[in-house]
């Protein structure tokens, strides 16, 4: 079941006008900018996603009169940026719009998992940005154009001539007697308004020649003279006589209070000599001599004499305590003989002899075995004739799913028709995450890439195409895993054989260092739809469908031995 997606989209349009050359031609193209999220409303961020854009024309519901598509890859916000009118075309001609003469709407369709499988964003009408392409059209534009805007008529602008249009454009800055400048300042006149401005500012250098303010003259602010200013000004900080220091204390006499200190604490050496704590005097500590500390100290954990261990077991008498205790427990032997629950007796099972019993055990012999049967003694099994069969438990295999070997992971096993035994092997990491699948995009390969199974021969087939340079094929070839020059692009078949098994391959790759898992990926087939598009598989749900050529998707290679 396809799983629906939802894409949150915060896009903005504006058309870029880029001057190509000196006459500044419109592109035909507009900036596209979206963020992408996931049903979950996570950003998908670092990922390949598809993206549809349609232009509309009347209404939202109109005709689409040009589509494309686009194969882009979000940044670590989630954020993508596009030109619409440069993606893959599907419908119409970007530039054969014409945007002056309806309304139009953009709707975009996402799929934020890099494949065509879109669901519909939303449908915004274009309002006057994109119209600034309309300019376009007056690239063109030629022959007498008649003016019939009656509010143009009616303004002054009207009466403009060409020869009024000559001369506004002749104005220099300087006056050529066409201009009445009389109502004009000139320079002088400003000059000497300002000398005139200048003598009638007032001399005030007398007026603050005493200080009258009462506030002032009351504070001791007034009581400073110029004597004294020069005093404070010449303060060093050292006592230079004018200062009184009676009241402090000097480093000396500070010294001399130390040493007054120092010489009244009393000498203790010999007040702790003897220990008189009634508690300490008490306790068993009290009879601890220097010598038993000494034999304390040198105590080495085996019995030297010092120890009483009389009250011990020792080992021969523990053994012959449990002879003892062996010998006295009763057999019990012979006091089961009967059964005499009344329970078994009355059940079927009391009518069980040692000759039904023996029947039992022998019971396949008289069974006859049919194909793929074998019956020996009192085993069954059967005979399984193994093809294309991967299991692992099977003993005939010398190898199994998950096993590290030959420059890769097992993904599958088989014995062909002489017994020899055949396996698949996956790349241990993704040989790209964002490839195409051919660089030839128009042109049909042929059957000879159209193998389900064979992914071998569609590799060839793809890179010996006519005009091939690069591919998805290629890359895989390319590929020298393990010292192995054999690898290929597999085939649609072999990525579900490597879909069914990805469990036991997963594990071996999350436990070998530099590998890379199989995730939620799109990855190439090497199997061609047509002659633009291609096989892909869809590992998040094991969907196959097929999408343009020039889509970018994850590869792995695969070969087998």
């Amino acid at each position: 079941m396809k799983q629906k997606i939802i894409a949150l989209l915060l896009f903005v349009i504006s058309c870029q006008l880029i001057c190509n050359n000196l006459k500044a031609q419109t592109p035909d193209k507009m900036s596209y900018q979206a963020v992408i999220r996931n049903l979950e409303n996570e950003l998908v961020t670092n990922s390949t996603v598809g993206i549809k854009i349609s232009i509309i024309k009347s209404t939202i519901n109109g005709q689409i009169v040009y589509a494309e598509e686009h194969s882009t890859i979000t940044n670590s916000y989630g954020l993508i940026n596009l030109e619409v009118g440069t993606g893959y075309p599907l419908t119409g001609n970007f530039s054969g719009i014409n945007w002056w003469d309806d309304n139009y709407f953009i709707r975009t369709d996402t799929d934020p998992y890099g494949g065509s499988y879109y669901v519909l964003h939303g449908v915004s009408q274009l309002l006057s940005v994109p119209y600034a392409m309309h300019a376009r059209t007056a690239e063109s534009i030629s022959g007498n154009i008649v003016e019939t805007d009656p509010l143009f008529s009616g303004s002054p602008a009207a009466l403009l001539t060409e020869i009024d249009l000559i001369k506004l454009s002749n104005l220099t800055g300087v006056n050529t007697g066409d201009q009445d400048l009389s109502g004009l300042v000139t320079i002088t006149s400003l000059t000497d308004s300002l000398s005139i401005l200048r003598s009638e500012i007032p001399i005030i250098n007398g007026y603050l020649i005493e200080e009258v303010d009462p506030l002032f003259s009351g504070s001791p602010a007034a009581m400073i003279s110029e004597l004294d200013i020069i005093n404070l000004s010449n303060l060093s900080g050292i006592n230079t006589g004018d200062q009184d220091l009676s009241h402090l204390v000097t480093i000396n006499s500070l010294s001399d209070s130390l040493s007054i200190l120092r010489s009244e604490i009393p000498i203790i050496n010999n007040y702790l000599i003897e220990e008189l704590d009634p508690l300490f005097l008490g306790s068993p500590a009290a009879l601890i001599s220097d010598e038993d500390i000494i034999n304390l100290s040198n105590l080495s954990g085996e019995n030297t004499g010092d120890q009483d261990l009389s009250h011990l077991v020792t080992k021969n008498e523990f053994e012959d305590s449990l002879n003892i205790i062996r010998s006295e427990i009763p057999d019990v032997g012979s006091f089961i003989i009967d059964e005499i629950d009344p329970y078994f007796s009355s059940s079927p099972a009391s009518a069980i002899t040692e000759a039904d019993i023996l029947n039992w055990n022998n019971k396949q012999d008289a069974i006859v075995a049919g194909n793929g049967i074998i019956i020996s003694g009192n085993v069954i099994s059967t005979e399984f004739q193994q093809e294309n069969y991967s299991s692992n438990s099977e003993p005939e295999f010398t190898h199994y799913i998950g096993e590290l070997y030959g420059g890769g992971v097992i993904f599958h096993l088989w014995k062909d028709e002489n017994g020899n035994e055949k396996g698949l092997i996956v790349s241990l990491n993704h040989i790209s995450t964002s490839s195409g699948f051919s660089n030839v995009t128009t042109d049909f390969i042929g059957s000879s890439s159209r193998s389900l199974w064979d992914g071998n021969t569609n590799t060839n087939a793809i890179i010996n195409q006519q005009g091939h340079t690069a591919s998805a094929a290629q890359l895989a070839r390319e590929y020298t895993g393990g010292g192995y020059t054999d690898w290929y692009l597999p085939a649609l078949d072999e990525l579900n054989l490597l879909y069914n098994n990805r469990y036991n391959v997963n594990r071996t790759l999350a436990s070998t260092p530099g590998a890379t898992q199989i995730g939620h990926n799109r990855y190439w087939a090497s199997v061609e739809h047509s002659e633009n598009c291609a096989w892909a598989f869809y590992f998040y749900n094991g969907f196959t469908y097929y999408d343009f050529k020039t889509k970018l998707y994850f590869v792995c290679a695969i070969r087998s031995f």
